[in-house]
């Protein structure tokens, strides 16, 4: 915990060591972990989200911007990310009332798009759009977000409409795998993002599965999780610890716990 606290900045931000600047993409993964955490995070570290929410904020619109390629935020991962803390006020100061606008007409289309829906075989970034607007729909708050985000009209319906459609989408991927389970092939490749991995894209899926009923996709996917383990080196990725916590909160997993 301290040595997490030690990469924190002024700004906000958290470096990738201690001294560093701020990384975007560093800060981002620690608040959607944070955000994993609940009330089980640390309150030294959970007091510091808003300032790196609002860290996040500044650096989408402000000057300090920078394309995702070189370190920056994408759309989808800092609307995944910001939609977890819709508590914490969006207020981009730095951005002009020309960007915003750009910036709502952007996102909406992003979110509650038309017909044509866009991501086709982007397995990824179908789930992460799903996470996006399950975060959106949790409570009022997220509402509110998603109405300052331009979603102003029928919110709550539209961003409900919209996450049904991506759920029978991305359904329509899930394969069977010869080694046992359920996966869904190429998941991040070749649409990967710094700090992605199959691992982490499989957790998530598999968490949004479980939210949304579809419980035998999500049996699926940790039992290829368990089986991949076994030739898979997973102990240094990041999403080791969430691929955990999916596996031992299915069915057959909370059957062994409560053995054990």
């Amino acid at each position: 915990l301290q040595k997490i606290l030690s990469c924190r900045n002024a700004d906000g931000g958290f470096g990738w060591f201690a001294g560093m600047s701020s990384s975007p993409v560093l800060t981002a993964v620690l608040l959607e972990r944070i955000a994993a955490m609940g009330d089980a995070c640390p309150q030294a570290l959970s007091a510091k989200a808003a300032d790196a929410v609002r860290y996040l904020d500044a650096g989408f619109f402000g000057d300090s911007k920078r394309p995702y390629w070189c370190g920056g935020l994408s759309l989808d991962q800092y609307l995944h990310v910001r939609a977890l803390y819709p508590e914490v006020r969006f207020d981009p100061k730095g951005a002009s009332g020309k960007e915003l606008k750009a910036f709502r007409k952007t996102a909406k289309e992003y979110l509650v798009p038309g017909a044509k829906r866009g991501l086709n075989g982007q397995v990824f970034a179908k789930a992460r759009r799903m996470k996006t607007l399950r975060a959106l729909i949790g409570n009022e708050r997220g509402k509110d977000l998603a109405k300052a985000w331009g979603i102003s009209l029928f919110t709550a319906g539209r961003l409900r409409s919209s996450l049904d459609k991506d759920i029978t989408s991305l359904l329509q991927y899930a394969e069977p795998h010869r080694s046992g389970g359920t996966y869904y092939p190429n998941a991040v490749m070749p649409w990967r993002g710094l700090l992605e991995s199959e691992l982490y894209a499989h957790a998530l899926i598999c968490d949004l599965m479980t939210d949304c009923g579809h419980d035998e996709v999500a049996e699926g996917i940790r039992l290829w999780i368990m089986v991949q383990k076994e030739t898979q080196q997973w102990e240094d990725d990041p999403a080791y610890i969430q691929a955990i916590g999916r596996v031992i909160h299915g069915q057959g997993g909370a059957r062994q716990a409560k053995g054990t």
